[in-house]
């Protein structure tokens, strides 16, 4: 019984570890766009129609 709770334990930890590394940050923008952000800094935008010229770093909704 141990043993088990052990593999699972080891387990868990593992795929705690896997997913912690491929997450990101996402939302939407004011203007109805999605934005994901992920870990190794790549920005992707999906929609459609105009955004915002965020002429500002801080003014970004996905600046961290």
């Amino acid at each position: 019984m141990k043993k088990l709770y052990s593999v699972i334990l080891m387990l868990i930890v593992s795929l705690t570890t896997q997913l912690s590394a491929a997450t990101f940050v996402s939302g939407t923008s004011a203007d109805g766009l999605a934005w994901d952000l992920s870990d190794d800094g790549v920005l992707t935008i999906s929609g459609s129609g105009p955004m915002t010229d965020y002429g500002k770093r801080q003014d970004r909704p996905w600046h961290t």
